[in-house]
């Protein structure tokens, strides 16, 4: 599932995206630039899981 600019993503546990910690539960991020999309999309796949390269 890749995620586009404009996409709505629901957050189910804290997470750590670009130095802010977000809130645990649910929680809608929105985000404009494609990077940020990229890092955040990353940062879910390694937290689901470990095997996975985070890539910033």
């Amino acid at each position: 599932v890749l995620l586009e600019e404009g996409d709505e993503v629901e957050v189910s546990f804290e997470m750590k995206v670009e130095g802010q910690i977000k809130e645990c539960g649910a929680h809608l991020l929105y985000y404009e630039e494609v990077k940020e999309i990229k890092q955040y999309r990353d940062t879910l796949l390694c937290c689901w899981d470990s095997n996975y390269p985070l890539l910033l």
